[in-house]
């Protein structure tokens, strides 16, 4: 990524964004290019782009403003002059927060963001100067005139959502993503339809990729030697893991049980005690332990079921527990549709799902819900490859968006064991994708943990 320079013409075009802020914007960035240079020195890796090895956005990544342009808050390096040819896409129902950062995953495009309190005819007006290349929603956001305006005009309608290795702590506390599924057809959560994930699984396995496939080995080999998951518990929280039992244990995964993935992904309508109950039922000599979502525990999200009505029947956890520490206690998982279920395969666990999350019907899981275009027999490799490697964008330190898998555990695993983010990714960004791997994570953790702060 090209440096970005802090001087009056870019401060004259941004918006809302006072001196002050971009003032402390460009120290922290500085003093955190300082820290991962010293730590790459020290290290022996590569240091020669000073200037580009940070996590923390630089101050040119804030809203821009242009004559023509007022329906959108436009951010990315592609607004400045070296990007003006690029494509425009637009961008609905992302919080402004991480508007940033998910420029800098779309790199090949100038980025404009609706405003959430902007009128369709407003931005309608507004292609009298351009003709967006598409039209990405986050999630399952539904703005109807959009949508018919781009299918009335061929405009591809393209999706995006947080990827399976996202960070360490939770979107809802604010913490940029490392990885974004953006996905072309459908989104992965959402069977009725096919998607950009389904169509890599179901031809992952058509031609043979020995390098793909060993990619994928050492990258499961990572996630489960560090304990990593989609959202990783920070240094600074005590984990609690389950003491050790002769006892068969089977875990049920709780879920928001109002979430688009249960919403969209399960034809019936099950609740979390209703798992709880099936899985006493047809596990009748096994302890049962309940993990509750931790947004319910919380009062964060709805609680549709209350966990003390099954408390007869299971043992319930609260608090924050080290979820691969979790995995490798247990010898069997039941979910509806989490995620927490293809983590659990990793580990070569035995997985049940009431619903259709992108993993199930594919042969590897017992399914609960039919899905008929999944016929393909992937092996897990294959699976993990497709859904890990294939399908998710990276962004991590210097490289942004040119990143891989590797470039995000390894950053993910230094960060969980108390590595702040900005050097974990500057040196994870340092570092050959081909190049990472268990011993070297390890290598590099110890190494980093003996250089004096």
């Amino acid at each position: 990524m090209a440096n970005r320079r802090f001087d009056g013409s870019t401060a004259n075009t941004m918006k809302n964004v006072g001196i002050k802020k971009a003032a402390l914007q460009m120290s922290r960035y500085v003093l955190a290019s300082k820290q991962v240079q010293r730590a790459l020195k020290l290290l022996g890796l590569p240091a020669s782009r000073a200037n580009e090895v940070s996590g923390i956005p630089k101050p040119a990544d804030t809203s821009l403003s242009f004559p023509g342009y007022e329906a959108f808050a436009l951010h990315g390096e592609a607004w400045q002059a070296a990007g003006e040819q690029k494509p425009i896409i637009l961008m609905f129902g992302v919080h402004p927060w991480k508007r940033d950062v998910l420029a800098r995953y779309f790199s090949d495009f100038r980025v404009a963001y609706v405003r959430t309190n902007t009128s369709w005819t407003k931005v309608q007006t507004s292609f009298c100067q351009f003709t967006p290349q598409a039209f990405v929603f986050w999630g399952m956001t539904e703005i109807r005139a959009a949508k018919n305006y781009a299918i009335k005009s061929s405009i591809p309608l393209w999706r995006v959502e947080d990827g399976f290795l996202r960070s360490v702590g939770l979107g809802a506390q604010h913490v940029l993503p490392l990885s974004l599924a953006v996905d072309t057809t459908g989104i992965y959560f959402d069977p009725s339809r096919p998607s950009t994930l389904e169509t890599l699984i179901s031809e992952i396995g058509v031609t043979e990729n020995a390098t793909l496939i060993e990619r994928a080995r050492r990258c499961m080999s990572m996630i489960s030697a560090f304990g990593l998951s989609k959202y990783n518990v920070g240094q600074d929280v005590p984990l609690k893991r389950l003491p050790p039992s002769d006892r068969r244990r089977v875990l049920v995964v709780g879920q928001v049980e109002d979430d688009a993935s249960i919403v969209m992904g399960c034809a019936a309508r099950y609740t979390n005690n209703d798992i709880v109950r099936i899985t006493q039922k047809e596990n009748p000599d096994a302890e049962v332990i309940y993990r509750p979502h931790p947004d319910v525990l919380g009062g964060h999200r709805k609680e549709f079921s209350n966990p003390r009505d099954v408390a007869n029947i299971c043992t319930i956890l609260s608090g924050d527990y080290d979820l691969g520490s979790l995995l490798d206690s247990v010898d069997h998982v039941y979910t509806i549709t989490s995620l927490l279920g293809f983590e659990a395969l990793i580990r070569r666990k035995k997985v049940t799902v009431f619903g259709a999350p992108f993993y199930s019907g594919w042969g590897l899981t017992d399914d609960r819900q039919p899905t008929p275009r999944r016929t393909a027999k992937p092996s897990l490799d294959e699976l993990f490859a497709a859904a890990y490697i294939l399908y998710p964008r990276y962004c991590v330190g210097s490289l942004g968006s040119s990143a891989e898998i590797e470039h995000a555990i390894m950053s993910l695993a230094l960060e969980k064991n108390g590595v702040p983010r900005e050097l974990a990714e500057g040196v994870s960004s340092a570092l050959p994708a081909e190049a990472i791997n268990v011993d070297c994570v390890s290598q590099t953790l110890e190494g980093l943990k003996s250089i004096p702060s």
